[in-house]
Protein backbone atom coordinates (compact mmCIF):
# COMPACT_ATOMS: atom_id res chain seq x y z
CA UNK A 1 0.00 0.00 0.00
CA UNK A 2 2.65 1.96 0.77
CA UNK A 3 4.72 1.56 -2.31
CA UNK A 4 0.84 2.60 -4.39
CA UNK A 5 -0.41 5.35 -1.94
CA UNK A 6 2.58 6.98 0.01
CA UNK A 7 2.39 9.54 -1.63
CA UNK A 8 -0.98 10.38 -0.10
CA UNK A 9 0.42 9.60 3.43
CA UNK A 10 -0.29 12.82 5.25
CA UNK A 11 0.31 11.79 8.92
CA UNK A 12 1.61 8.22 10.64
CA UNK A 13 0.36 6.65 13.52
CA UNK A 14 2.87 4.88 15.38
CA UNK A 15 1.48 2.08 18.24
CA UNK A 16 1.97 -1.29 19.04
CA UNK A 17 -1.08 -2.82 20.72
CA UNK A 18 -1.66 -6.09 22.79
CA UNK A 19 -4.09 -8.75 22.01
CA UNK A 20 -6.85 -6.60 22.98
CA UNK A 21 -5.81 -4.15 20.97
CA UNK A 22 -5.03 -1.65 23.76
CA UNK A 23 -1.96 -0.01 23.38
CA UNK A 24 1.17 -0.59 24.60
CA UNK A 25 4.65 0.58 25.19
CA UNK A 26 6.94 0.28 21.64
CA UNK A 27 8.86 -2.90 21.45
CA UNK A 28 12.28 -3.17 19.59
CA UNK A 29 9.93 -6.03 17.68
CA UNK A 30 7.51 -2.66 16.43
CA UNK A 31 11.37 -0.65 16.14
CA UNK A 32 12.12 -3.34 13.91
CA UNK A 33 9.23 -3.89 11.67
CA UNK A 34 9.04 0.01 11.33
CA UNK A 35 12.77 0.17 9.80
CA UNK A 36 11.62 -2.64 7.22
CA UNK A 37 9.45 0.07 5.29
CA UNK A 38 10.81 3.40 6.65
CA UNK A 39 11.93 4.48 3.41
CA UNK A 40 8.89 3.79 1.83
CA UNK A 41 7.42 6.67 4.48
CA UNK A 42 7.39 10.37 3.09
CA UNK A 43 8.29 12.82 5.39
CA UNK A 44 5.11 13.00 7.71
CA UNK A 45 4.01 13.61 11.16
CA UNK A 46 3.80 10.77 13.03
CA UNK A 47 1.27 10.59 16.03
CA UNK A 48 2.69 8.31 18.90
CA UNK A 49 -0.23 6.25 20.48
CA UNK A 50 1.46 4.71 23.30
CA UNK A 51 0.51 4.86 26.22
CA UNK A 52 2.82 4.98 29.12
CA UNK A 53 3.32 7.00 32.70
CA UNK A 54 4.74 10.32 32.85
CA UNK A 55 8.50 9.03 34.16
CA UNK A 56 8.44 6.81 30.75
CA UNK A 57 7.46 9.45 28.07
CA UNK A 58 11.35 9.84 27.16
CA UNK A 59 12.31 6.48 27.04
CA UNK A 60 9.51 5.82 24.70
CA UNK A 61 10.16 8.87 22.74
CA UNK A 62 13.72 7.56 22.23
CA UNK A 63 11.75 4.20 21.35
CA UNK A 64 9.96 6.03 18.38
CA UNK A 65 12.95 7.95 17.08
CA UNK A 66 14.80 4.61 16.76
CA UNK A 67 12.15 3.46 14.37
CA UNK A 68 13.34 6.27 11.97
CA UNK A 69 17.11 5.66 12.54
CA UNK A 70 18.24 3.77 9.57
Amino acid sequence: MLRAFGSRLTQLHLSELDVKAHHEPLSMATVWAVREIVRLIPDCPVILESVVKVAAIDSELAMAAKCFDC
